[in-house]
C-alpha cells in the first residue's frame, strides 16, 4: 500500500515539475528573446561606450585591397599597326586599407554623427606576387586622356608637348608609381591611378547614430553637406541611399535589399540576399550585387542616367562602363569598368586570363553580415577604383593627330588597366565579442 502511494506521489510530483518547467520555458524563451533583442538594440547604437561605437570608429578588421595589372605585351604593334593589345594579368599586389580610425567625430543634437574617413594604404609583401618595384607596361593615361581635356584647337600644341617630353602612348612604370603617382614629364605634375590617396579624406559624412531609432544605425543622412548628389542630373541616380557599407542596422531582413553608397563610384547600389553561411560559428547572410546593377540601360532602364559617354557605350548599349569624370573634384579622367561582357569587347585583347572569373569578380560584390548585429564579417569586391581604369587609346583620343600613331588604326573601346577586389577579414576576438553579446542564432 505504501509503495503504491509512493509511486503515485512520484508520478504526480513528476507531472507537476514537468508542467512547471513547460510553463517556465514558455515564459522564459520569449522573455529571453526580448532581453537579447533589447541588448542588441542598446549595444548597436553609435555612441561612446557601446561595442558598436568601438567597432565603428576603428573597424578592428584587416581590410585588404588586391590589385591585378594588365601588362601590355605588344605596345609597339598597337601603336604602329593598330592591332589589339595583348594583355597578361600580373598580381595580386596587396595593400592594407581602411585601418585608420575615423576623424573629426562630432555628435549632433538630431542623433546624427559627422566624421571624416582618412585614406591610407600599406603594402603587404607576404600577400603579394612581387614587390612594388615590379614594372608594368601600361597605357599612358596622361597622353591618352590629354586629348579629352585639351580643346581640339590646341591639339597641335599638345602634340609638340608629347614629342618634347619623349612621352608615348604606352609606358613602363613600377607598381608603386602607377598606383600612387609619379611626376609626369609632359604634364609636369603627379599622375597616378589612386593619386592622391594617402593622407587624404573622404567626407564629411553625416550618419544616423540610431539613438532615436536603431533601424537607422549607420544610414547616411548627408555626404559633403548634401542629402543628394549633383553628378548625374537625375533625381533617381543622384540619391544617397543606405550606409557606407562598413556596417548595417541590426536585425537584417534577408528579403529586402541592402543599400549602400560608394563615394568611389559616386552612386548608391543595392545588394540582394544569396545564402546563409557560417563564419567561425556565427550564422551570417551573404548579399551580392545583381547583374542589373551595372547593366546597360537597354537591359536595366533605371541605369539610363549613369550613361554619360554615348560614343564609348555604343549609344548606352554596353554594360559596365561608368564615366566618373563628372563626379570627381579635379580635372583628371576617371573612367571605370566594373562588369564586362566578353561578347561586347574584343576578347583577343586578353590572353592567359579567365574572363568569366573576372567578370564574376567585378560585379559580384558579396557582403556577409551577422543578421542580428548587422556588422560586416567579410567584404569581397570593393568599389574603389576597381574593375578596369582607363580606356583604349582612342577613347577621347584622336590617333591621327598624335605623332607616331597610324591613322585610324585604333578603335574606341574601354581599355583594361587593372582590377582590384577588396576583402575584409574579421579577427577571432571581434567575432567572439559579437557572438557573446548578441547570440548566434538566425531568424
Amino acid at each position: 500500500m505504501e509503495s503504491c502511494c509512493n509511486a503515485r506521489c512520484g508520478l504526480i510530483a513528476g507531472a507537476v515539475i514537468g508542467a512547471v518547467v513547460a510553463v517556465l520555458g514558455g515564459i522564459l524563451i520569449p522573455v529571453g528573446d526580448i532581453i537579447i533583442e533589447e541588448t542588441v538594440k542598446k549595444e548597436s547604437v553609435i555612441e561612446p561606450g557601446t561595442p558598436a561605437y568601438e567597432n565603428w570608429v576603428s573597424t578592428g578588421a584587416s581590410v585588404y585591397r588586391q590589385i591585378w595589372f594588365f601588362d601590355v605585351q605588344n605596345p609597339q604593334e598597337v601603336v604602329e599597326r593598330g592591332v589589339s593589345p595583348v594583355l597578361v594579368e600580373k598580381g595580386p599586389y596587396t595593400y592594407t586599407v581602411g585601418y585608420l580610425p575615423k576623424a573629426n567625430i562630432t555628435f549632433n543634437a538630431n542623433h546624427t554623427v559627422s566624421f571624416l574617413m582618412p585614406l591610407g594604404a600599406i603594402f603587404v609583401p607576404r600577400m603579394s606576387v612581387g614587390s612594388e618595384n615590379d614594372t608594368i607596361t601600361s597605357l599612358n593615361l596622361a597622353v591618352a586622356g590629354a586629348y579629352t581635356l585639351v580643346p581640339k584647337l590646341l591639339h597641335t600644341i599638345l602634340e609638340t608637348m608629347i614629342r618634347s617630353s619623349n612621352s608615348s602612348l604606352f609606358q613602363r612604370r613600377t607598381v608603386k608609381e602607377l598606383l600612387w603617382g609619379y611626376q609626369d614629364p609632359m604634364l609636369k605634375e603627379v599622375v597616378g591611378l589612386f593619386s592622391p590617396y594617402n593622407g587624404t579624406y573622404d567626407g564629411y559624412y553625416n550618419i544616423h547614430s540610431g539613438k532615436d531609432d536603431v533601424s537607422k544605425v549607420g544610414i547616411i543622412d548627408m555626404w559633403k553637406g548634401s542629402k543628394s548628389l549633383s553628378f548625374w542630373n537625375d533625381a533617381y541616380c543622384d540619391m544617397i541611399n543606405g550606409t557606407t557599407a562598413s556596417s548595417f542596422p541590426p536585425f537584417v531582413d534577408r528579403t529586402k535589399p541592402l543599400y549602400f553608397f560608394s563615394a568611389d563610384i559616386c552612386r548608391s547600389v543595392a545588394a540582394l540576399y544569396e545564402q546563409t553561411m557560417d563564419l567561425k560559428g556565427i550564422p551570417v547572410y551573404r548579399f551580392g550585387l545583381p547583374s542589373s546593377t551595372f547593366a546597360s540601360p537597354a537591359v536595366n532602364p533605371a541605369n539610363h542616367c549613369y550613361c554619360k559617354d554615348v560614343k564609348t557605350t555604343k549609344n548606352c548599349t554596353i554594360a559596365g562602363v561608368l564615366d566618373m569624370s563628372s563626379c570627381q573634384d579635379d580635372d583628371r579622367i576617371h573612367p571605370q569598368v566594373f562588369q564586362e561582357n566578353p561578347s561586347e569587347y574584343d576578347v583577343r585583347t586578353i590572353q592567359g586570363h579567365h574572363g568569366a572569373e573576372e567578370s564574376q569578380g567585378l560585379h559580384h560584390l558579396p557582403r556577409r553580415l551577422d543578421e542580428r548585429v548587422g556588422g560586416v564579417g567579410r567584404r569581397n569586391g570593393g568599389l574603389a577604383q576597381e574593375g578596369a581604369g582607363g580606356q583604349h587609346p582612342d577613347a577621347g583620343h584622336h590617333p591621327e593627330d598624335d605623332a607616331g600613331l597610324r591613322r585610324g588604326r585604333l578603335r574606341r573601346l574601354p581599355y583594361r588597366v587593372l582590377r582590384g577586389p577588396e576583402e575584409t577579414q574579421q579577427d577571432a576576438d571581434r567575432l567572439s565579442q559579437s557572438k557573446s553579446c548578441c547570440g548566434t542564432f538566425s531568424y
